[in-house]
């Protein structure tokens, strides 16, 4: 695995893998997030989808579920698999997935190697 050269992070093939570590919620604190999907926009033009760990999240917003909604569309828009969640741990980061359908919209799995999986193939 490969790291990706504006943020270090680990990568494998055209898949940017996005560790979402904030202070733990994303509760008014988006700008982590939000970073992140800007730095993909504006440097990632040939990437076709993200992997984003869920793992420290105990909290999530409106506007981060936005993030990733703009995130996914702008990689389904480019023919790729678009945004994979994985560790979600928590039950209510997990129950807004639910509540809000956006558990359909993404491919969500327990642990980062089965997320780079899914981008094995691209």
């Amino acid at each position: 695995m490969s790291k990706d050269p504006f943020t270090g992070q680990p990568h494998s093939g055209n898949a940017k893998v996005i560790a979402i570590t904030p202070a733990p919620e994303l509760a008014g604190d988006e700008e982590p997030l939000i970073a992140a999907v800007s730095d993909i926009v504006d440097h990632q033009p040939d990437s076709i989808g993200a992997i984003i760990s869920m793992a420290e999240v105990t909290m999530i917003t409106s506007a981060a579920l936005n993030a990733l909604v703009v995130l996914h569309k702008r990689f389904k828009g480019q023919g790729g698999p678009g945004v994979v969640l994985h560790s979600i741990v928590n039950n209510g980061v997990a129950a807004v997935f639910r509540a809000t359908q956006m558990g359909r919209l993404y491919k969500i799995v327990a642990t980062e190697e089965e997320a780079l999986a899914v981008f094995k193939d691209t």
